[in-house]
């Protein structure tokens, strides 16, 4: 799924929408999470786990990783 949308630092991201945005796969964002200190889930409900853009986005400064224009 591609992520076409101009974001906002409140924007709620599904894991989805994550791994396009990273353009990485499911494996490595659940690796990632496991080894690299991704941030938490901002959101836990029943419709899954939910990131908040501004969180990946500091945690992307934090490891030296590229930045996401937006």
């Amino acid at each position: 799924m591609e992520v076409i949308m101009k974001l906002t630092k409140n924007y709620i991201l599904r894991i989805d929408e994550v791994c396009s945005l990273l353009q990485i796969s499911r494996s490595t964002f659940w690796r990632w999470r496991r080894y690299n200190n991704f941030p938490k889930p901002a959101i836990k409900s029943s419709g899954g786990k939910k990131w908040k853009f501004s969180d990946i986005e500091v945690w992307l400064d934090s490891n030296d990783l590229v930045s996401i224009d937006y």
